[in-house]
């Protein structure tokens, strides 16, 4: 049993979540041995934290044992190390949830004075060229979306509307856990969730407008039909639509170098016959071949976004 020492003063709730902070789904195997296990370190390192202080937002001590009890109350660790003295992280933790500051931005020099930018994905293609394409990172799409509405309430000018009294969805456990127990239906549900977040980047990033967005046809105004799950049209009609306002959202965190980044990217994967259809001048370019170009886009984007 690891070894765990209560904290007698002022313990933090077992639901205490930091303020300013986004979820992070802890992940690993059974195997104790596994070497993709999340730890400490590779999380912090991953998102550019010190491992201490990173430590010290979750749980507030800096004490081991304290930590440890923290791990197994609130985080719901289940699998100890090989010692036996230690909780380590793993997907059979319940709930498996750390949480990762969202105040701390590093910025790159071309980033606009006074604008915050707090998407990973933005951060991610502000470097001096294509990160993505080299390292093969791959971004959780539900803390994404979750991170949206953080964006939303402290960035000035960030709030989406989309039409009045759109159809939109809480993004329930069944995803978010990912639920197994509907594997066709959540299958259906995570095709709504991709194609709406990696289309409102693409778009946005592209300096289209939410009226443009609209008014194209990208909101969908009517319930997702599906001959197996008729019944759940209307909430997979709100499952995309709140994913596109998150992707919205996203989009316009990306400064210029970003931007330029992210068509560099999606232009290397195109192949042979998307580069010689969507080559020259779109000046002449219709809103059917916008919309093909566009969609196009939004797969290749959504290649690098997973659902945990």
């Amino acid at each position: 049993m690891p070894i765990e020492k209560p904290v007698i003063h002022y313990p933090l709730a077992v639901d205490w979540r930091p303020p300013s902070s986004i979820q992070y789904r802890v992940k690993g195997s059974n195997d104790k041995k596994d070497p993709k296990r999340d730890t400490w370190i590779s999380v912090a390192r991953q998102h550019n934290l010190d491992v201490k202080q990173l430590i010290w937002f979750n749980f507030q001590t800096e004490d081991p044992d304290e930590v440890n009890w923290y791990l197994g109350r609130n985080v719901g660790c289940n699998l100890a190390t090989l010692d036996g003295r230690n909780w380590m992280f793993s997907d059979s933790a319940d709930p498996g949830i750390i949480y990762l500051p969202i105040d701390r931005v590093d910025f790159e020099p071309e980033v606009v004075t006074g604008r915050k930018t707090i998407s990973p994905l933005a951060l991610e293609f502000e470097g001096p060229s294509s990160p993505l394409d080299t390292i093969g990172k791959i971004f959780d799409g539900i803390q994404m979306i979750d991170l949206a509405t953080t964006i939303a309430g402290t960035a000035a000018g960030e709030a989406v509307l989309l039409g009045v009294g759109i159809v939109t969805t809480v993004l329930g456990p069944w995803i978010l856990l990912g639920g197994l127990a509907e594997g066709a239906l959540n299958e259906l549900r995570e095709k709504e969730i991709l194609e709406g977040l990696s289309l409102g980047i693409v778009l946005t990033a592209d300096g289209r407008s939410v009226k443009y967005i609209e008014a194209n046809g990208y909101l969908k105004k009517e319930p997702v039909y599906n001959r197996d799950y008729p019944q759940y049209g209307r909430q997979l009609q709100g499952i995309y639509n709140q994913s596109l306002k998150a992707g919205i959202i996203h989009g316009r965190q990306f400064n210029t170098v970003a931007k330029k980044n992210l068509w560099k990217f999606i232009g290397a994967q195109l192949n042979n016959w998307a580069r010689i259809e969507y080559s020259g001048s779109d000046s002449n370019w219709g809103p059917r071949k916008w919309k093909n170009w566009y969609g196009l886009c939004a797969k290749i984007l959504a290649k690098k976004i997973t659902l945990n």
